[in-house]
């Protein structure tokens, strides 16, 4: 019998309620993952109970992360602690807890931002916590995490049509101003509106322009932005530059996974620039990795990834699709989970690292 006033929840939301914030703990705890944890949690404290100033400089491009991890850092004292200059001298387990607190606060948000794929969801949870360079997110990458989260929510709204291409563009300066491999996104989506540009103005055949205002748009971005680009990343581009590793990357089954998540959007997804900005994302991903530049391949990837993903699963979700990709989508999940028993079992690439939980013992 229901009570009058209270809402229906069915069992399997009550579940995904308690079971996926888990997954999202215990997976990547098995592999060993702790990275930044302890930084995060020390630049919280600071900002806490200091000016902060060392902080801000050092993430002078990402104010809006600094504005997050403080603002977090104000809700975890009041409500764990009655008297905050204790808890600056002796904040014991809190400089590991509150980077924890702040993860999350964000995995649960992404939880709720992929409830349009309906029982879908699950697919896109097990490969977040099974894929070998997203499960680094949430402990690891906390700022690249969190900026991925409002990425994963833009493109679910422009999905659905709840927002427009232009202001989809314009929010994507928010997740910029958190973590800098954004700013990539932002001009894919500047490249995707040069096709729709070129037709208001010359009411050409949306094939033919979609062709060549793509390719002249990326052309006119790299002539008048690429000095600036490259003066911005040319210390971690530069010295990262390696031909075997470009190999590696081009050839590597996430590239040929997005690429062909890629081709079935552009086939199948109604929203004309949700298409054109994944293609594009995806043309860029590729040409990223043919630079052999190891930090930027990982953290597109960690971007194109959930993207490209949920926009794939929304397709599967809401309209009918062939036999054949239901099989792309099971072996990409299959990968997955192969990545993660090899860096769980065989590889550890964490085993000099102390782990998680050894941290917090």
């Amino acid at each position: 019998m229901q009570l009058i006033g209270v809402p229906r929840v069915s069992i399997p939301t009550l579940l995904a309620i308690f079971a996926l914030p888990l997954l999202y703990i215990l997976l990547p705890t098995m592999v060993g993952l702790n990275g930044d944890l302890k930084r995060y949690g020390e630049a919280g404290l600071s900002l806490l109970c200091s000016d902060g100033g060392a902080i801000w400089a050092n993430y002078k491009s990402e104010p809006l992360f600094v504005a997050i991890l403080w603002f977090f850092a104000e809700v975890w004292s009041v409500l764990f602690s009655s008297d905050q200059a204790d808890y600056c001298l002796n904040p014991g387990f809190n400089v590991f807890w509150l980077p924890i607190f702040v993860s999350t606060i964000f995995i649960l948000l992404l939880i709720y931002i992929v409830r349009p794929l309906r029982g879908a969801a699950i697919y896109f949870h097990l490969v977040f916590c099974l894929d070998t360079a997203l499960l680094m997110l949430p402990f690891n990458l906390l700022r690249q995490f969190i900026a991925m989260v409002i990425v994963v929510a833009l493109v679910s709204l422009l999905i659905r049509e709840r927002i427009s291409p232009l202001t989809f563009i314009a929010a994507l300066v928010v997740p910029a101003l958190i973590h800098w491999s954004v700013w990539f996104l932002f001009l894919t989506g500047l490249a995707a509106t040069i096709p729709s540009l070129f037709l208001i103005a010359a009411r050409l055949s949306k094939r033919t322009v979609a062709a060549w205002a793509g390719v002249v748009g990326l052309v006119l971005l790299g002539v008048f932005l690429g000095p600036a680009l490259y003066n911005l990343f040319s210390e971690k581009l530069m010295s990262r530059l390696d031909v075997s590793l470009s190999i590696n990357g081009l050839l590597h089954p996430v590239t040929f996974f997005v690429a062909v998540f890629s081709y079935a959007i552009s086939r199948h997804l109604k929203q004309e620039f949700a298409c054109r900005f994944i293609v594009c994302t995806t043309i860029l991903y590729v040409v990223i990795t043919l630079t052999g530049n190891s930090l930027i391949i990982e953290r597109m990837r960690t971007l194109l990834v959930p993207t490209a993903y949920f926009a794939f699963l929304y397709i599967r979700a809401t309209r009918p699709l062939a036999p054949a990709w239901s099989a792309v989508n099971v072996l990409f999940v299959l990968f997955a989970l192969t990545s993660f028993l090899w860096n769980a079992i065989v590889a550890q690439p964490f085993a000099e690292r102390d782990s998680f939980m050894q941290l917090l013992s």
